[in-house]
């Protein structure tokens, strides 16, 4: 039998071809969406991901496999169908703001949607693939990821909490999820969302283990087998975009708690700080994980606990690099028009 010797993670959902447009400079192109960045994140950290995801046989998905692959993530369960490759375009404004362009400005074409896996991809890996990854139902160094989902989605989530005990963290885009899934409260340990007009009069689902609601500058929220904590966030010196850092909150407050799982409240609590100082790092740089690209993951760990302990932090001067050097946006058109979209 096989020993595991990092955490693992599977994940699936939103993963995406993220452009990036900064007020005077050239677009970059990177791997994103919440699912993407997360397994991403944690990969750079160490843990082995393994993602779950649907795209096109396009220059999109090319880039997005071919990123997956430099970073030595695993690309079995990445299937490829006639359907086109979800794309999100970031633009930067001035005001160190951002919106997202999720239609072609051509044809109104709706390129920004995530593509849910198939009925017959999950029995794929159901069938034929989770054993061939999961080294040992180790409980809490088992992770699985989701930010959609679906029947068949529901029907993985509980055969890898049934046969392989994996601590299941959803993130819903939607609550309604939720209601309209409820056997999820029977399966989820970790669920994460955002504060909105939407969910501000909703009551957190105490059931769940640990439930955070995030609200932006303002920290977060935190019920703990239903015990509410209030964790603040940090201050930003330097803020230049804050896209991806609700990633980073995720990411960091999983590796935090790691192998150890969930038994300890204090460590449940230090993971959500550890989150928070991430992602205040990550505030400082264009894009999703630029930051990657200034820091290394000892530097980011390193400033992240002095950012948790008080200390004041200054910022390296950094910029966006494509992770391909010879790729240009100017190779990503809308799947209907085939105009070139930034």
């Amino acid at each position: 039998m096989k020993v595991m010797t990092r955490p693992q993670i599977f994940g699936t959902g939103l993963i995406c071809l993220d452009l990036i447009k900064p007020v005077e400079d050239f677009p970059h192109v990177s791997l994103g969406g919440s699912c993407g960045n997360v397994l991403m994140i944690l990969s750079n950290f160490g843990w082995q991901t393994i993602p779950l995801a649907r795209i096109g046989n396009d220059e999109a998905g090319r880039h997005i496999l071919k990123e997956l692959l430099k970073q030595s993530v695993p690309t079995d369960f990445i299937f490829i169908d006639s359907t086109s490759t979800p794309i999100i375009v970031e633009q930067l404004q001035t005001s160190n703001s951002h919106s997202f362009l999720l239609n072609c400005s051509n044809c109104k074409f709706k390129f920004g949607t995530s593509r849910l896996l198939t009925d017959q991809m999950i029995r794929n890996v159901l069938d034929e693939g989770l054993t061939k990854f999961v080294e040992l139902p180790y409980g809490g160094s088992l992770y699985f990821y989701l930010d959609r989902l679906s029947r068949g989605l529901l029907e993985l989530v509980m055969r890898m909490k049934r046969d392989y005990n994996a601590t299941i963290v959803f993130e819903p885009q939607n609550l309604s999820l939720l209601e309209k899934f409820p056997e999820m409260h029977n399966y989820v340990d970790i669920l994460k969302y955002s504060l909105s007009k939407r969910t501000k009069w909703i009551s957190p689902p105490l059931d769940i283990p640990v439930v955070i609601r995030t609200e932006g500058e303002n920290g977060s929220m935190i019920w703990i087998n239903g015990d509410p904590e209030r964790i603040a966030a940090y201050h930003v010196e330097s803020f230049v975009d804050a896209a991806g850092a609700g990633d980073w909150t995720t990411a960091g407050f999983l590796y935090h708690i790691g192998e150890r799982g969930l038994q300890s409240k204090k460590r449940i609590i230090e993971a959500m700080q550890f989150g928070h100082a991430l992602a205040s790092i990550k505030c400082s740089y264009v894009g999703p994980r630029t930051v990657l690209d200034v820091y290394s993951i000892d530097e980011l760990k390193m400033i992240a606990y002095e950012i948790m302990e008080g200390q004041d932090i200054s910022m390296r001067n950094g910029q966006l690099r494509n992770p391909d050097p010879n790729y240009a946006a100017k190779d990503i058109v809308c799947p209907k028009c085939h105009s070139i979209i930034v």
